[in-house]
């Protein structure tokens, strides 16, 4: 999960510079978001997110908080 998560920052980072497509990111956010929105994966979220950045951690959360992401694309 962890790994899972770091490539996301690391996705998200490159989209604050430039260097990837948004819609390339967009993919991405669906799947991790939606990841993080759902049971288990989202009280790990609480108690693990202090290991990434401020700026992604806040981006996260808003995304997270926006409700968009409620349905999970990854199955039980």
């Amino acid at each position: 999960m962890l790994v899972a998560i770091r490539r996301f920052e690391a996705i998200y980072i490159q989209g604050v510079y430039g260097s990837i497509d948004p819609v390339r990111k967009k993919g991405f956010e669906k799947s991790i978001i939606t990841l993080l929105a759902s049971g288990g994966s989202n009280d790990w979220w609480k108690i693990t997110k202090n290991a990434f950045s401020r700026d992604f951690v806040q981006y996260a959360d808003e995304k997270l908080s926006s409700g968009n992401f409620d349905v999970s694309v990854h199955p039980a």
